[in-house]
């Protein structure tokens, strides 16, 4: 993989048989090249934009140093996308789902895993 020196384009060449686990690290690579590349990605989703949705994957949280919490999801497709979030946005998120979601369910945090900071970075 190899990104142009404008960073507006890159090339991959790929002819292998890939296990689910080489794709996996193929699709991270992928990742951190678009993360490399011009434009950036837009702060807010564009109107046409296409997402790969995910119902029901799993997840995981965790306290990490320095006031940062470590959101993971699971994506059928992508894996586990980790996000490291300031306490502040965490927040945020908090606020909004505590305000929006009702809370009949009798054990919300089934299949939720809960850390202090012994899950995987």
């Amino acid at each position: 993989m190899n990104l142009s020196d404008d960073k507006r384009t890159a090339r991959i060449s790929i002819d292998t048989d890939l296990t689910a686990a080489d794709l996996e690290t193929l699709l991270v690579k992928l990742a951190t090249l678009r993360s490399q590349m011009l434009p950036a990605v837009p702060s807010a989703p564009r109107p046409d934009a296409t997402f790969s949705n995910q119902e029901d994957g799993g997840m995981a949280v965790q306290l990490l140093p320095r006031d940062r919490v470590q959101l993971l999801l699971q994506h059928a497709g992508f894996g586990w996308l980790s996000f490291i979030l300031h306490v502040n946005q965490a927040s945020v998120l908090r606020d909004f789902l505590v305000v929006n979601i009702p809370t009949s369910d009798p054990s919300p945090l089934a299949g939720f895993k809960v850390g202090g900071g012994d899950l995987p970075q």
